[in-house]
């Protein structure tokens, strides 16, 4: 079936219970699924300056970042963070429940490059629990430094943290906004396509134009029914009986 742009139009308005249905629906299931069913994630970050003790290193500090960052995803960092946070003195000042070990820290550890033309990287420790994410951010600044020491490759260097961790009760993610007004705009979309759909396959004849524009064929009449009138002659009859 031919839909023009008025036919379209009309009958979105005719429709216009269905799209507002679906909408609802579409939008309320979005809000409850982003708050109840997706895992809320939480994020800590600290930022990590490389400082040159030694005078003599090369001017260029691009592949010394790059040797910091590899380093800081390897386990034997996060082996030394690992055994640094899992006391028991850590645990209860943190408020973890358990130990969290090195999977779980390189699963929720990533190391970006805060500027190519700058010495300083930024590990984000991103969990499903905020204390999780702020305590071990906080073991790193206390311990990087250390750390980095026990590798030859580091010498003549060592670390400055510029932006220290922050606890936040904040989820990053879901979006609970974002998700339902795309949610809402998705279902404006499907209730959209429903009602195409529907009447694409839907054959029945409604009036005379349908059989006009659908079927080719000429009109030679329309014959009405007219329930009045109808209605007239059968309480006349009714009345000559009386």
């Amino acid at each position: 079936m031919e839909l023009t742009l008025n036919k379209l139009i009309d009958l979105m308005l005719k429709k216009i219970w269905l799209i507002v249905l679906i909408v609802i629906i579409s939008g309320i299931s979005a809000f409850a699924i982003s708050s109840f069913v997706i895992q809320s994630k939480y994020s800590s970050s600290t930022t990590v300056m490389i400082i040159k003790t030694d005078t003599e290193l090369p001017a260029n500090i691009t592949q010394l970042k790059a040797d910091y960052m590899e380093f800081t995803r390897s386990d034997v960092f996060l082996a030394n963070v690992d055994e640094n946070l899992n006391t028991e003195e850590n645990l209860e000042q943190y408020g973890l429940r358990e130990a969290v070990h090195v999977n779980r820290i390189k699963k929720y550890l990533s190391v970006n490059q805060n500027n190519t033309n700058s010495s300083a990287f930024d590990i984000v420790v991103v969990a499903e629990d905020p204390n999780i994410a702020y305590s071990i951010c906080r073991e790193i600044e206390k311990s990087a430094s250390q750390i980095y020491k026990k590798s030859t490759k580091f010498r003549g260097t060592d670390i400055e943290i510029i932006n220290e961790a922050k606890y936040n009760a904040i989820p990053i993610s879901p979006n609970v906004t974002l998700n339902t007004v795309v949610g809402v705009f998705l279902g404006i979309v499907l209730s959209f396509l429903v009602i195409i759909v529907l009447h694409m396959i839907d054959n029945s004849v409604k009036d005379e134009n349908d059989l006009i524009d659908n079927y080719n064929l000429p009109l030679l009449g329309v014959v009405y029914t007219n329930t009045s009138a109808d209605e007239l002659m059968e309480n006349g009859d009714n009345n000559g009986k009386n």
